[in-house]
């Protein structure tokens, strides 16, 4: 597989396909060892687990190079999912980072070649203190691979690129960490609650966001009950500014839902002097507040509206406008 940047002759100048079955070789050669890499998985991928999920310490994960970039990856992946986790430099460690390592920690270590002097001292370190290491290597006879308490191998001579530059091993590397991760979570049972409370900000963080977060409620919910004349229900909608009207009993229990579909349809039934039971309609649709706002998005966004009332045991607790959604970077997919 070391022929691919040498596909093209260089003297020739190269083609929008020249550059397109570049890609697709690639796409190719990683595909091909990830698949041998989940075909080659056995007792020591199980055993890595066990020992990740049993650590009463941190997680430490140690690499250098572009090795060092994807450790970096796999302990932030570890912390998002409740399991703390750190990256440590192998080159860092030798100048006195070291000393983040503790007796009840767990070290895994990712080196393609397995022989990175800088890793050395970090497996020096680890013996001395009785230290477990998980490693992640492409070389089985290397000095990583023998001391390592559970080895993982990758296959050696995987890269796409006849000057082996780090590409299909740090892929194998990053997959690996990912599959660990998902033990963890499958494992702990983390929920979405759970996972929210690790990111509490950005886009992960609103799209986990439940109704009852992002709902209007007191005071903000149009609400009015089935008597009131609609001079007086429209003076309310608009000072709601939702375009909407829900219909409820004295003990807010929903009766109906009044949108301006609903006035438009009886702007010439002399509208003023009809009471809201009049004109609402029954059966609106109503979410739990348990409900994720995403969802609620969603639904608004299919059924063709833009207000949803959040209720429980058939009472109103609040409205959410999908407006209220979008404000927080919430986005509608389009399968």
């Amino acid at each position: 597989m070391k022929w691919i940047f040498l596909l093209i002759n260089k003297e020739l100048e190269m083609s929008t396909n020249d550059y397109i079955e570049i890609a697709q070789k690639v796409f190719d050669i990683e595909t091909k060892y990830l698949t041998i890499v989940r075909n080659s998985l056995n007792e020591n991928f199980a055993k890595a687990a066990e020992l990740i999920l049993a650590t009463q310490g941190k997680i430490i994960v140690c690499g250098i190079g572009k090795s060092g970039i994807i450790a970096r990856k796999i302990a932030t992946t570890f912390s998002s999912v409740g399991k703390a986790a750190i990256f440590l430099n192998a080159a860092e460690a030798n100048h006195g980072d070291l000393g983040m390592v503790k007796t009840k920690d767990t070290m895994i270590l990712l080196s393609n070649s397995g022989e990175s002097i800088e890793l050395v001292s970090v497996i020096n370190y680890c013996k001395e203190y009785n230290i477990p290491i998980i490693a992640i290597v492409g070389q089985n006879k290397s000095t990583l691979y023998t001391a390592a308490d559970i080895p993982i191998i990758i296959p050696s001579n995987c890269e796409v690129s006849h000057i082996s530059m780090p590409t299909t091993s740090t892929t194998l590397m990053n997959v690996i960490g990912d599959a660990l991760a998902a033990t963890l979570v499958e494992s702990n049972k983390i929920t979405f609650d759970e996972y929210r409370r690790y990111h509490p900000g950005g886009n992960i963080g609103n799209s986990l966001a439940k109704a009852k977060e992002l709902m209007r409620t007191g005071d903000n919910i149009p609400i009015v009950d089935p008597e009131t004349q609609m001079s007086d229900a429209l003076i309310i909608m608009t000072q709601k500014s939702l375009g909407c009207l829900v219909v409820v009993t004295e003990d807010r229990e929903i009766l109906g839902f009044i949108t301006d579909g609903d006035l438009r349809r009886h702007l010439f039934d002399d509208l003023v002097n009809l009471k809201a039971k009049d004109i609402m309609s029954i059966n609106p649709k109503v979410v739990s507040e348990e409900v994720f706002a995403l969802e609620a998005l969603e639904y608004m966004n299919k059924s063709a509206i833009t207000s949803l009332i959040v209720a429980k045991n058939n009472k109103i607790v609040g409205i959410i406008h999908m407006h209220d959604c979008l404000r927080v970077g919430l986005k509608v997919s389009y399968d």
